[in-house]
């Protein structure tokens, strides 16, 4: 994404990278859970790097980021749709659409 190109100017990192980030930024003391979790040690090591690994590292890199989970629950599955609309509609305009005015025309948010 063009947007996080000077964070990421090599593209995706290497899972190397992400495991020498993780325990750079333990040693900085972020994430203490984490680190406590790993033993402070994640380089070589096959362990999993899930999705709190993830967010630590973008959090870290100064990357807003959010982690939501749904469970298989009918009131969760109701939720999800709203959530990814709220989620991306943040990203537009106020009304959420990408090209302007949507509600006016009679759109998803007219009415």
């Amino acid at each position: 994404i063009p947007k996080f190109h000077d964070i990421f100017p090599n593209g995706i990192p290497s899972l190397r990278e992400l495991q020498t980030s993780l325990e750079l930024l333990w040693t900085e003391g972020f994430d203490p859970d984490g680190a406590k979790h790993h033993k402070f040690k994640m380089v070589g090591k096959r362990t999993w790097i899930g999705t709190v690994e993830v967010w630590s590292y973008l959090v870290f890199r100064g990357i807003d980021a959010t982690i939501v989970q749904f469970v298989k629950t009918q009131e969760s599955r109701a939720a999800l749709g709203k959530f990814v609309w709220a989620y991306f509609a943040k990203l537009f305009e106020s009304d959420g659409c990408p090209f302007g005015g949507c509600g006016n025309r009679g759109g998803r948010n007219s009415g």
